[in-house]
């Protein structure tokens, strides 16, 4: 089965990313020290460590197995600014790159995805966004009791639930 997908999916044009936002990893930069900062000699020469600005990306160093063949590097991208305390990032596992976008380009999309259709930039992509309401939506319904049936959903939101 997967020897049938991988002599596919380059001909698909797909890119396949697993989107982690629960990490633990922080990212952070060394700041001026702030004697330089204030100009006063007599200040204690203690570097500040600062948030990361929005759109940097970060490739991930992770152990891979060895008879694990990677096809992209996965990378962290920080989508949003966070002025009241350490940004968290969200990791991108990439699995499968399309022949015709390189990663940078994936890394390039993701950033503007997650800028765009939202009044404010936000960790997720807007389209991971909806999926994983839609997801929600969808699992609320089908643990219902009485167990939910197709003829018992709103035309509009069955037109939403196309997968059940």
């Amino acid at each position: 089965m997967k020897a049938e997908i991988a002599a596919v999916l380059p001909a698909c044009g797909l890119t396949f990313m697993c989107l982690h936002k629960r990490t633990n990893i922080r990212f952070v930069h060394n700041g001026e020290t702030r004697a330089r900062q204030t100009g006063d000699r007599n200040a204690q020469n203690l570097k500040t460590y600062n948030n990361m600005v929005k759109g940097v990306v970060v490739p991930a160093l992770a152990p891979v197995a060895l008879d694990y063949e990677v096809s992209a590097p996965s990378f962290y991208l920080q989508t949003h600014e966070s002025n009241m305390s350490t940004a968290r990032t969200v990791q991108y596992s990439v699995h499968h790159t399309s022949p015709t976008l390189d990663v940078t380009d994936v890394q390039q999309v993701a950033n503007v995805l997650a800028n765009i259709l939202a009044p404010q930039a936000t960790k997720l992509p807007m389209s991971t966004r909806c999926a994983h309401r839609l997801a929600d939506v969808a699992e609320r319904l089908l643990d219902a009791v009485p167990q939910l049936e197709y003829h018992m959903l709103p035309s509009p939101l069955n037109q939403r639930l196309w997968f059940m």
